[in-house]
């Protein structure tokens, strides 16, 4: 195997080491001592944005990654043998496996204590190494279960998070407006043949990534096991998967309210987008980290603490609904009764009391605690999409974090620079405001249209 990167990851506390493997396929192996635990990924691109490109209905990658996770294959003929090896027993560890698909891609998942490490890769292996003409056995069973998954959604209409997707997303195509599963409508249409061809363009060695974690180096019988997938997609030389339609997300103010009859509370969301970069922003990064918490810290203190206008407060940073953007904002909710003075408030703070609130002695203790909680981190809770949330974005050509760079960032920040953050990236930024509440629409949107948030964004 050729190591192409190697780099300890001072914040979560393992050691990292990328190779390319004899045959041309990319792993990512992590050894992570706080664990006894092995998981591996196989990571594929072919998510619901590259449905389009592919040429398969929507919602197809979903309904293949349901057939190819729990399905007979060519290891495994029965669904009883797959369950009699995933169980544990006294000679060897029990696997707990899964997988998932999102707009950008799908993984196969497994887990098991590190001395099984060889079987759970064994068992993620099985799940690609299928054969596609089998695929019509399985079809009606998914299809049924998928329709029962997506019949615990609540309808279209109904569902806030497919109505803000609707709103934001308005201008791009189809695809970023709904569930990956598809609609109702997409998983009846799904055909053996979009399952067949969807299959096919995704087993493209320039189009998957291994992932493994695991408190130990790689075994003999894993490497084995590895060689063979290797080995599996060099044999497949279908070309990379077409790049996703390029987004244009431009900033501008524009709100809405959303009537959830569920909703106990009035809740606020400003988001903003920011470009993607493939190459790490360190400075960039800590100044938005400071600047939303900042806002965050005076929002808890003043806004619910003092004056009891908000219950929860959050800022937040969201980059698996675009490729080329990411989201960035911050929450809050409220009640009938305060949400004028609560709104009011919050544009006080990013307007004005920042400004008090980070040269006075406060201020300047909390930037040192801010700065304090980098520089000495707390310990990273085990996480077992480390990998391959790490693998996939290596895969998509961005440069992995380095922590020691990120501290050394940090260190250089000063005040000065999150006020400038706040008054150039939130407070003069055109922003998206969504707000959900069990009130009528009109109720909502004449108080909102008498904030100073509203009266501010409306100027820019």
């Amino acid at each position: 195997m050729k190591i192409l990167k190697t780099w300890k990851d001072e914040r979560y506390g393992a050691q990292n080491t990328i190779y390319k493997l004899p045959n041309g396929t990319k792993l990512f192996h992590s050894i992570d001592p706080k664990t006894v635990d092995s998981t591996f990924t196989i990571y594929t691109k072919g998510g619901g944005l590259y449905e389009n490109s592919i040429g398969t209905t929507n919602g197809t990658a979903h309904f293949l990654e349901h057939v190819l996770a729990t399905n007979p294959n060519r290891h495994f003929k029965t669904r009883k043998q797959i369950e009699a090896y995933e169980f544990g027993t006294r000679a060897y560890p029990k696997i707990h496996s899964n997988a998932w698909t999102s707009r950008f891609g799908i993984a196969f998942h497994a887990s098991t204590h590190y001395k099984g490490e060889y079987r759970a890769i064994k068992r993620v292996f099985s799940m690609l190494d299928s054969d596609p003409d089998t695929f019509g056995k399985y079809i009606e069973k998914e299809r049924k279960i998928i329709l029962a998954e997506l019949g615990q959604k609540d309808k279209p209409e109904k569902n806030a998070f497919l109505n803000y997707l609707d709103f934001v997303f308005g201008h791009l195509t189809e695809d970023y407006r709904k569930y990956v599963l598809g609609t109702e409508e997409d998983i009846k249409k799904i055909s053996e043949e979009d399952l067949k061809t969807h299959y096919e363009r995704i087993m493209s060695q320039d189009s998957v990534i291994l992932a493994l974690q695991s408190p130990s180096e790689i075994s003999p019988k894993s490497r084995k096991i590895i060689d063979n997938i290797d080995k599996f997609f060099a044999a497949r030389k279908n070309p990379p998967l077409q790049p996703i339609p390029n987004e244009d997300m431009q900033n501008q103010f524009k709100y809405k309210h959303f009537r959830d009859e569920k909703a106990a509370n009035i809740s606020i969301e400003i988001d903003t987008f920011s470009p993607n970069t493939l190459k790490q922003d360190y400075r960039g990064r800590a100044l938005r980290v400071f600047s939303f918490e900042m806002i965050h810290y005076i929002l808890f203190q003043e806004l619910r603490e003092k004056k009891g206008y908000i219950y929860s407060s959050n800022p937040f940073y969201v980059n698996s609904l675009l490729n080329a953007y990411s989201l960035k904002g911050t929450y809050f909710s409220t009640n009938i009764e305060n949400f004028k003075k609560a709104v009011d408030e919050y544009q006080k703070i990013v307007s004005k009391r920042v400004h008090t609130f980070a040269k006075s002695k406060l201020g300047i203790k909390w930037l040192e605690s801010q700065i304090s909680g980098v520089i000495y981190p707390s310990t990273s809770e085990y996480n077992d999409d480390y990998a391959s949330t790490h693998a996939s974005k290596y895969l998509d050509g961005y440069e992995l974090s380095d922590f020691e760079k990120f501290k050394k960032a940090v260190m250089s920040i000063k005040v000065e620079d999150i006020l400038s953050y706040i008054q150039d990236e939130i407070l003069n930024k055109p922003s998206v405001i969504w707000i959900t509440s069990d009130r009528e629409d009109q109720e909502i949107e004449r108080i909102f249209k008498q904030t100073l948030l509203y009266k501010h964004q409306s100027s820019l």
